[in-house]
């Protein structure tokens, strides 16, 4: 499969995530189900609003999903994205779970619009300096997994990731047991505070070998290592949240997970040992 062809239905994938759990959530409120009651009441909004905000979310996602007016359609749902994490800044929710929960969803917005977007990447194109760190001359003729275009996507990826990952593990490092602990899921199975410890150790390290060898190019292989590694965090995330009663919050582990396994797997094949 050509480069390009790769960008468009890696795109598509990570745009489709964000697209079901938002169409999703829209038809849990046209139908106000009871757990949409009480997040209702939680957050202070009112009843009556409900029905209103759910036909708006489905526009906004209908808009998105059709490719001419993608753009606009992510436009539309920042805004919406940016109103729920107002409100839950306003009702002093946690940060990690709950307040930043518009911006993963945001991130995979944009993050897909972009591989599956000519228009996007000639609005925002990604400089020369990722192709002068990594993709060697020899790939760009032979059309090999680690293309040009490919390299961007990787690249784009591998940031937003080790981003995700230098801010939580640092949360877990830096922050004591008792409060890692109270920010909602995975509380429902309490997990023990030195493993929390271990595991935000893992996600710095995982967050720096992502980007570092790269960069320096210094023992490239240990990217797709790391990447894998970070695979590994969120399958047992995905459970815990799962294991917790919480769907809708599996989402994020999940989708972390797919776009590290699209990390590991690509830098793997660049460096042919798969």
């Amino acid at each position: 499969m050509a480069a390009g062809k790769k960008m468009l239905w890696g795109g598509r994938i990570i745009s489709a995530l964000p697209v079901l759990f938002l169409s999703f959530d829209g038809v849990i409120k046209l139908m106000n189900v009871a757990p949409v009651v009480e997040a209702q009441s939680q957050l202070g909004i009112p009843q009556s609003l409900t029905l209103s905000i759910g036909i708006l979310e489905l526009a906004c996602v209908l808009v998105y999903a059709i490719p001419r007016t993608s753009i606009l359609g992510a436009i539309l749902l920042t805004g919406y994205l940016g109103g729920a994490t107002a409100i839950q800044l306003r009702v002093a929710n946690p940060l990690l779970t709950h307040v930043l929960f518009p911006a993963y969803v945001g991130v995979l917005l944009w993050g897909g619009l972009y591989l599956r977007d000519k228009r996007l990447r000639q609005l925002v194109p990604l400089r020369n300096t990722i192709d002068r760190v990594e993709a060697p001359p020899e790939d760009a003729n032979t059309g090999s997994f680690a293309s040009r275009r490919t390299n961007y996507a990787l690249w784009t990826v591998q940031a937003l990731l080790a981003l995700l990952f230098l801010f939580a593990g640092a949360t877990k490092l830096i922050l004591p047991i008792e409060v890692l602990t109270s920010m909602g899921s995975p509380n429902q199975i309490a997990l023990p505070g030195l493993f929390l410890r271990f595991i935000g150790v893992a996600e710095v390290l995982g967050g720096i070998g992502l980007i570092l060898p790269g960069l320096l190019r210094i023992r490239p292989g240990l990217t797709p290592l790391a990447a894998a590694s970070l695979v590994i965090i969120m399958v047992g995330a995905t459970s815990i949240t799962l294991a917790g009663g919480d769907v809708a919050p599996a989402f994020i582990p999940l989708a972390v997970g797919l776009l590290s396994t699209f990390v590991a797997y690509g830098r793997w094949r660049e460096t042919g040992i798969c």
